[in-house]
């Protein structure tokens, strides 16, 4: 099976899948932190993410919840978008601690 390039941004971390992986596979592969809280069924729309290079035709729930503009952009949900050639991708920054200590 042939493989591609993924390379993601703010890390610089380049791994190779095989292609037709999703960009879910590919950040697990890769060691990443990254959420995935509905287990990647494309329920929550929460790994959402920028594709900077490469072809990741958009999948029918990417139509139906982002804009036409948000898609020309680049955007994606990690666990639906499939690898078809090499690919450099934005990830969201990793959430800080949910639990904040309130200076007074």
């Amino acid at each position: 099976m042939e493989k591609v390039k993924v390379t993601f941004e703010p890390s610089g971390r380049e791994i190779s899948v095989p292609q037709g992986s999703t960009l879910k596979e590919a950040i697990m592969e890769a060691g990443l932190e990254f959420e995935f809280p509905c287990g990647g069924r494309g329920k929550c729309k929460k790994c959402l993410v920028q594709v900077l290079e490469g072809k990741t035709p958009p999948t029918s729930l990417e139509e139906d919840h982002f804009s036409e503009k948000e898609i020309q952009e680049g955007y994606r949900l990690a666990c639906r978008t499939t690898l078809q050639d090499n690919t450099h991708v934005q990830l969201a920054p990793a959430k800080e601690s949910e639990h904040k200590i309130q200076l007074q």
